[in-house]
């Protein structure tokens, strides 16, 4: 059972180091230093805190509502749906293009 562990936390932590880590900083990109600074110091407390307990309580409340793991399952499945389906058209809107890539778009 120890190996597991350790296997799963060499995992975790190299996919936060790896891919989650750039992805969250290559939001702050097109904003100036001195907000990108608070903003990302902002969210890597407050909201990753918040999120925090809002899972672990919705986890506690579902379980007081007598949801099955398989349940939690469906529900964090719909949640994974939805936020891909989020970040399909945030990730094609044409606001958030880069700089070069708009000019280009708007000449041709």
């Amino acid at each position: 059972m120890p190996r597991v562990i350790t296997i799963m936390q060499v995992v975790t932590r190299g996919m936060a180091y790896g891919m989650t880590k750039p992805a969250s900083d290559a939001l702050y990109t097109r904003v100036a230093r001195e907000e990108r600074y608070k903003g990302k110091n902002f969210v890597e407390t407050a909201v990753w805190r918040l999120g925090d307990v809002l899972v672990t309580s919705g986890v506690v409340g579902l379980r007081a509502l007598g949801v099955s793991v398989a349940g939690m399952a469906l529900i964090c499945m719909c949640g994974s749906v939805l936020a891909t389906w989020i970040s399909r058209k945030a990730g094609t809107s044409p606001d958030l293009l880069p700089e070069p890539y708009i000019d280009a778009r708007r000449a041709a």
